[in-house]
């Protein structure tokens, strides 16, 4: 198809055995496109044709019966063309021109008959299964959107054999990428390349963009600026762009400079920017410069007044229909008192309407009448809320202020009676205090215990105690939980170690947070566990446990793709002489992860550490290890598209999945049934998956499970089994 613009035509042969995955597929990316079929299966099949007219799709002629024309004599050329458009245009109830003859094949009798009664033939560009029946999806994949140009047109068969699993496979990832490039796509390679700092997955939607080059940081924010202004013009050259930025006051320079960059830059294009925000709390100079520069024609200010009385009572009847059920009922929403106490502001609207349909009477509305909001506009809900707090506590007895400011320190465990002993209260004085705490409204009920109303209100409990007096609280906080450490396990190393850190005892911290990080990570919650490592390892401590605090920061940060911070820390350990052998090789391994996430180079590096990460694995003889060192190793191969690699890692899979113990590590299936999926046999690789996700659905690793169902997930999409 002759065009400079950005599309191309997808065409769907049919075979005599048509297979209905292909609707499914089409539905489910809302694709538009071409179907040749042939004259029997459209009389045979008229449901499924009907269902790719109400897709949206054209479909055509492939002759009567896919008969080869260049064997046939002049009339039978004819008689194919003629009865299988007149077929196909009778059950379609379309009326198409163009016709493809079966093959391919045609000679200058059959172009000259198929001329003469106002067939337009059409051929193609690429042909999928050339690809897909030889070569794994991912590489086919790439070969095709390397050859893809404006106009090209694409050709799939939608049934018939051989079996066209592969082909489905092929189209779903082919079209999965054609969609995310479309918008962004025609930007230059190094702009998308200065993308992929932010979002790495532009490498994978991308084939062929350079990795983003390393400049020093204050170049940095400018190139990215000049790499989000062409993705922009790229897609508006598509379609009008509308981007939004949100809370302009509260950006950084640095992000401010980039939507400056593109405001100054984007007046011919088909962009609408729209920046929001506090204009009176700008807070940084790049925010002024922006609001206020008058090169920017185009810019308007258009300030938003409080919500007028129809206008607020419409949208608290929205959001109280919406919000439904809870303590209170929508039906009894006393909307002129939530317009009173909001003052028109659309997200005090939203919230104590909320409130209500939740809590009823006893929600934050009735704290928030004390206070008169009437006369100042901005007066927002944090300073009602303080003023609340500052009328309500010196109401408060003796028992019950003791009791709130150890229930603003304990947060969510703040109905745990016994640990009120703390400030010299029996757990039924505790309770005492409690209820009275509830009566006036600091705290509410919940299904579970008790709650503070607002998590404002506990912050300004929180924040109402001297600093010696809230250290001295989370350290007795702290030494009565750690001796419940020995019934309820490592579950409460985290909190342990949280209140003695802000009790200001990093050395009594230590041990609980690396206990507490092991049960994280163990159980999928990386960022917990790096949140307490990160604070420790700024404090001094026995090398022994700076070691293993470092060795389980690298392991979160990895669990969290972080591999550009992980890797420095690597690179320190594996040079300790002290380590044990399992340890370096379990470095070693985590090496291997962060050089693959980081996507630095060519993936020879990745390949490299591979193999080192395997016979270091095998040295140290520990199974799991060895599992997790070859799963590396076949994913340096899927990555280079090395077959022999990836087949040597699947027999090594194969030979540890014979050991009893070997079998119940759910790496290893999961190994599996990466390999599988290289070489196309897209079924083996969801039994494979299947069985790392049953042995993981025991345990509490919720990332793992995470990878598997994502690996899973995509093989029954490519097999179209949505169901």
């Amino acid at each position: 198809v002759d065009t400079d613009q950005r599309i191309i035509a997808l065409t769907l042969d049919d075979g005599f055995h048509l297979d209905t995955r292909i609707l499914d597929l089409v539905q489910t990316w809302g694709l538009r496109g071409t179907a040749f079929i042939v004259g029997t299966v459209a009389r045979d099949n008229p449901d499924f044709i009907h269902r790719l007219v109400d897709l949206g799709w054209e479909v055509c002629s492939h002759t009567w019966d896919h008969a080869n024309l260049t064997g046939l004599s002049d009339y039978q050329i004819y008689r194919e063309m003629y009865r299988g458009m007149h077929q196909v245009n009778e059950t379609s109830g379309q009326h198409c021109p163009y016709f493809r003859p079966p093959y391919g094949a045609s000679d200058r009798t059959v172009a000259m008959i198929a001329s003469a009664h106002g067939y337009r033939t059409v051929y193609w560009g690429i042909c999928v299964e050339k690809y897909a029946d030889h070569n794994p999806p991912r590489q086919t994949v790439r070969a095709i959107l390397r050859r893809v140009h404006p106009g090209m047109i694409i050709l799939a068969h939608d049934g018939g054999p051989p079996d066209r699993s592969p082909t489905f496979a092929v189209l779903a990832e082919l079209i999965k990428q054609l969609t995310l490039q479309r918008a962004i796509g025609g930007a230059a390679p190094e702009a998308l390349s200065e993308l992929a700092r932010v979002a790495p997955e532009i490498l994978q939607a991308f084939p062929g963009v350079p990795r983003p080059l390393e400049w020093a940081a204050e170049v940095i924010p400018l190139r990215l600026a000049d790499a989000v202004l062409k993705a922009v013009e790229a897609a508006a050259e598509e379609s009008p762009v509308v981007l939004v930025s949100d809370d302009l006051h509260a950006a950084d320079n640095a992000s401010v400079a980039i939507m400056h960059v593109v405001a100054r830059k984007l007046a011919q294009s088909r962009v609408l920017l729209i920046l929001t925000g506090r204009t009176h709390e700008l807070r940084t100079v790049a925010a002024s410069a922006l609001v206020s520069d008058h090169a920017i024609r185009a810019l308007q200010w258009l300030e938003l007044e409080p919500l007028g009385t129809d206008a607020a009572e419409r949208l608290v009847r929205t959001v109280a229909a919406g919000a439904g059920g809870g303590g209170g009922r929508s039906g009894e929403v006393p909307t002129a008192r939530i317009l009173q106490a909001s003052n028109g502001n659309p997200l005090a609207l939203e919230l104590l309407t909320k409130e209500w349909v939740a809590h009823g009477a006893r929600s934050l509305l009735s704290d928030l009448e004390a206070v008169n909001t009437q006369p100042a506009a901005r007066v927002g809900i944090p300073r009602a809320i303080a003023a609340v707090f500052e009328r309500q506590v010196p109401r408060l007895e003796r028992a019950a202020r003791a009791a709130l400011d150890l229930a603003a320190v304990l947060g969510r465990r703040l109905a745990d009676l016994p640990l009120y002993e703390v400030v010299g209260l029996s757990p039924p004085s505790a309770g005492e205090a409690l209820s009275r705490l509830l009566e006036e409204g600091f705290l509410r009920e919940i299904r579970w215990g008790l709650e503070f109303r607002n998590e404002l209100i506990r912050v300004q409990a929180y924040y109402a105690i001297a600093a010696p007096a809230r250290q001295h609280l989370h350290r007795k906080i702290a030494e009565q939980l750690a001796t419940r450490r020995a019934e309820d396990g490592p579950s409460l190393s985290l909190e342990i170690a949280w209140h003695f850190l802000r009790a200001d005892d990093a050395l009594a911290a230590t041990a609980h947070a690396i206990a507490g990080a092991e049960a994280a990570l163990k159980v999928g919650a990386p960022y917990e566990a790096e949140s307490v490592l990160s604070a420790i390892s700024r404090q001094p401590m026995a090398t022994s446990s700076q070691l293993r605090a470092h060795l389980l920061l690298a392991k979160a940060l990895l669990d969290q793709s972080k591999a550009e911070v992980a890797l420095p820390i690597l690179d320190h350990l594996v040079r300790e002489p002290t380590l044990s052998l399992r340890d370096t090789a379990e470095i070693i391994r985590m090496e291997a992860t962060g050089i693959y996430l980081a996507n630095r180079d060519d993936g020879q590096n990745y390949v490299e550490a591979a193999e080192k990460a395997v016979t270091t694995a095998r040295l140290a003889g520990d199974v799991e290890l060895v599992a997790r060192a070859v799963f590396e190793h076949a994913r340096s191969g899927v990555e280079a598209g090395d077959e022999a690699r990836v087949c040597a890692a699947l027999s090594e899979i194969d030979r540890l999945l014979t050991d009893p113990a070997g079998a119940q590590l759910p790496i290893l299936h999961y190994a599996q049934g990466v390999c599988h999926f290289f070489f196309s046999n897209i079924r083996a690789a969801a039994r494979s998956l299947e069985r790392a996700k049953d042995l993981l659905a025991g345990g509490q690793n919720v990332t793992e499970l995470s990878y598997v169902y994502n690996g899973y997930g995509n093989c029954k999409h490519y097999l179209c089994e949505f169901a």
